[in-house]
């Protein structure tokens, strides 16, 4: 955990709980790979927690930070969530904050909630989705070859990407900013093709 840390202001309980919930990651091939992928190129983060936060957790790219709302919020989605954003912001040319409030942002967002979609579903067989369009839920099904493998390209996303995304944004309000129709996902992939299971 601490080559993860670059400062903190959490409590110790708050510090306890988030390394219990990391080692439950690291228990996870794709939870696994992403903190290696963290790891292999020296991220630090500050950990944080402000009871003002909207929403459970936050990334910012601007700080390099995590942030949760509080003890409570702290828990498996979360985490793993706000450290894919950490990765996509590595991953991408001048990082995420140029994508903050603009174009592209949805981008952003779709792709982290989908990595959690996919992983729950290549881990336990169930699709834990709250996009409840039945075209997008059996699209998922697809790319991953119902939930036995781990799409590798953006070639198994196909176009089919960009049409779900307003489908995103319908169930996420927050994120209801524009699509950038050529930002396509990449952290994804890199995250799934260093994972030793495919």
């Amino acid at each position: 955990m601490d080559n993860l840390i670059n400062t903190s202001t959490l409590t110790d309980a708050e510090r306890a709980k988030l390394e219990s919930i990391l080692n439950k990651i690291f228990e996870n091939c794709t939870g696994a790979a992403l903190l290696n992928a963290l790891h292999s190129n020296n991220l630090k983060f500050d950990f944080k927690t402000n009871p003002n936060l909207n929403g459970l957790g936050s990334y910012s790219p601007i700080e390099k930070s995590i942030t949760f709302k509080g003890i409570n919020s702290m828990n498996f989605g979360t985490l793993q969530e706000e450290l894919f954003h950490a990765y996509q912001d590595k991953y991408h040319q001048g990082g995420t904050a140029q994508y903050l409030g603009k174009p592209g942002s949805a981008n952003i967002e779709f792709e982290a909630k989908l990595f959690g979609m996919i992983n729950e579903l290549y881990q336990s067989g169930m699709l834990a989705s709250m996009i409840t369009d039945a075209d997008f839920n059996a699209w998922v099904y697809t790319v991953t070859n119902d939930g036995r493998t781990l799409p590798s390209s953006f070639s198994q996303f196909g176009l089919d990407y960009y049409k779900f995304i307003p489908a995103f944004k319908n169930a996420f309000p927050d994120y209801a900013n524009t699509i950038a129709s050529d930002l396509e996902p990449g952290a994804i992939f890199n995250v799934y093709n260093s994972s030793n299971y495919k």
